[in-house]
């Protein structure tokens, strides 16, 4: 809520100020089919069953007011201002570039590569893996064709991740093992991944740049927490997550993995793969 419903609020103790209600739906120069089908990128239709979906269906479609939801870890003022602002990458040999994979564990889950730089997530690669080893020859690919290496390759090793982060260090990447159950460096929060959660969520309440990605907004929105009575930080359960949204929140776990632990920059620009590989994992 903001400006604009204070504007609207006027009606009720203004006088001659009216008020006036229209969705995307009455918008002549959008079509019901592009509309349908950006509520689909958003998760579906409006239904209790998905309340993450439905928040931003009701305020971005139908122009209601919704009230924040005092759990939720991001703003989502903030996930819409970071995924509005000038996505053009930075360059520079100083800044920081870490990437952040996230392994999918099953069904209909994805694996996720983020890619940071500096204060800008400029790539989300999304991939199905039925071969983790297969995967594994994809990053490796991927890194090779990097003109910027990155300084860190974030891989969550909870589960099939382990293999993946075996694979990659005997292929000579940059990995560094994110053990997202290990306690966390902080005090007073609960775990590595509630940490590097509370991380992200700062670094975009500070001006961090989003890729304008319609399931990572639906999948921020998604993401809970609790203050414990004893003051501890904990972030709501993966599983719990994932009934509320519907789906693995898998793309904003590879950007948060970005900020698993504190990396310092150490590459520059490159030109052969082969000439700049590390000698070894981290």
């Amino acid at each position: 809520k903001g400006l604009f419903y204070e504007l609207d609020a006027r009606e009720a103790n203004t006088d001659g100020w009216q008020s006036f209600a229209f969705t995307s739906y009455d918008n002549p120069f959008l079509t019901k089919s592009a509309i349908d089908e950006f509520i689909r990128e958003l998760g579906g239709t409006v239904s209790s069953e998905n309340k993450a979906s439905e928040n931003i269906i009701r305020q971005e479609i139908y122009g209601e007011f919704i009230d924040s939801n005092t759990n939720e870890l991001f703003k989502y003022a903030d996930i819409v201002q970071a995924m509005t602002q000038d996505d053009t990458e930075e360059q520079g040999e100083c800044l920081l570039e870490v990437w952040g994979v996230d392994v999918a564990r099953h069904g209909t889950d994805q694996s996720v590569l983020a890619k940071r730089r500096d204060k800008h997530i400029y790539e989300l690669i999304r991939r199905d893996t039925p071969d983790l080893m297969a995967y594994a020859d994809y990053i490796a690919q991927i890194y090779s064709m990097a003109t910027r290496k990155p300084d860190a390759i974030f891989v969550e090793i909870n589960g099939m991740g382990a293999g993946l982060y075996d694979r990659l260090a005997d292929l000579g990447l940059p990995v560094l093992s994110a053990d997202v159950a290990a306690k966390a460096m902080a005090g007073k929060v609960f775990n590595k991944r509630s940490e590097m959660y509370r991380n992200f969520a700062a670094a975009v309440e500070k001006g961090l740049a989003l890729p304008d990605d319609r399931r990572l907004q639906a999948e921020l929105c998604a993401i809970e927490y609790e203050i414990r009575d004893d003051g501890v930080f904990k972030l709501a359960p993966k599983d719990q997550i994932k009934k509320k949204l519907g789906y693995s929140p898998d793309s904003a776990d590879a950007c948060a993995l970005t900020y698993y632990a504190s990396v310092q920059p150490r590459n520059q620009f490159t030109e052969s793969y082969q000439d700049n590989l590390p000698t070894g994992a981290w």
